[in-house]
């Protein structure tokens, strides 16, 4: 009965497991003609440089993968390059008006690879960016020394690293990897984990992070508020002098003082909302 039981588990798994690579599959059904299929990494490793890309400038930037790591590099033009999975095929590649497209699609057919995957975007020094929106399943997404006013970045089991930059909004989301944004002046800043961790460092405006597991640091300025919640996570502040409500069935700090499970404080130029179930909860003032 047991062998049963765990035989249909597994079966589980592995259909949900093929029903989430044919969701991020079937997003991409709406390109151009994709890459021809390769049977092997010698003979296939995509990496290539799209050279009809490279003197095409853009302002926006749209990608969607699903096994790749995304970076944004600054270079002396723009470009694209990458070095894909056998089974990740090429969907979409190209600027249309002022935006850069690029999307890949899951191929069934079984095909041993091995590497380290990624798409790579470059771009000049002196480009100003818009709208960034970056999407992929299973890998990292990094930038650094950038600006643009609004970024969109979402992975399920990668990790999100930006510093020193210079942005109207970011919305960043992940399950299992982490959230890292430092060194960095956002206005409005949203951050959404589950089990890895989020730490924020630098001049923000309104800041609104939400994590089930792991733990949230804010450090830096704060120019309105900042709600910060976690179920199990602990959360840790200094921005300074801030209007300060927080809550948690773990113990809450302010300044090292143990307040038991709820701390008030009425005055401050900026405010401050932390919540959690469990959590130990640290405001520091500097």
């Amino acid at each position: 009965m047991n062998r049963k039981i765990i035989a249909a588990g597994c079966c589980c798994l592995m259909i949900a497991g093929l029903l989430m690579l044919g969701g991020c599959a079937q997003k991409n059904e709406t390109a151009s003609t994709p890459h021809n299929d390769r049977p092997n990494k010698e003979d296939t490793a995509v990496s290539e440089i799209e050279d009809g890309l490279s003197s095409v400038e853009f302002s926006n930037i749209d990608i969607s993968v699903i096994g790749a790591d995304i970076y944004l590099v600054t270079g002396d033009k723009y470009a694209i390059s990458y070095d894909l999975h056998a089974k990740e095929i090429v969907e979409r590649s190209e600027v249309v008006g002022d935006t850069l497209y690029f999307s890949t699609r899951f191929d069934w057919e079984w095909k041993p690879d091995y590497g380290d995957f990624r798409v790579t975007v470059t771009v000049p020094e002196d480009a100003q960016l818009n709208h960034v929106k970056l999407s992929t399943v299973a890998g990292n997404i990094v930038d650094s020394d950038r600006t643009y006013s609004e970024a969109i970045l979402e992975t399920t089991s990668g990790r999100i690293e930006l510093s020193r930059m210079n942005v109207q909004r970011i919305d960043a989301k992940t399950v299992s990897g982490g959230i890292s944004v430092t060194e960095s002046t956002v206005s409005k800043l949203l951050a959404a984990d589950t089990t890895g961790s989020i730490t924020l460092d630098g001049d923000f405006g309104v800041v609104r992070a939400y994590s089930v597991s792991s733990d949230c640091k804010l450090t830096g300025t704060l120019e309105k508020e900042a709600n910060i919640e976690t179920v199990s996570g602990n959360i840790s502040v200094s921005v300074g002098d801030a209007s300060v409500q927080a809550a948690s069935y773990g113990t809450v700090y302010w300044n090292e003082a143990d307040q038991g499970h709820a701390f008030k404080k009425a005055e401050g130029e900026t405010k401050l909302l932390l919540k959690s179930v469990s959590g130990k909860i640290r405001i520091t003032t500097e």
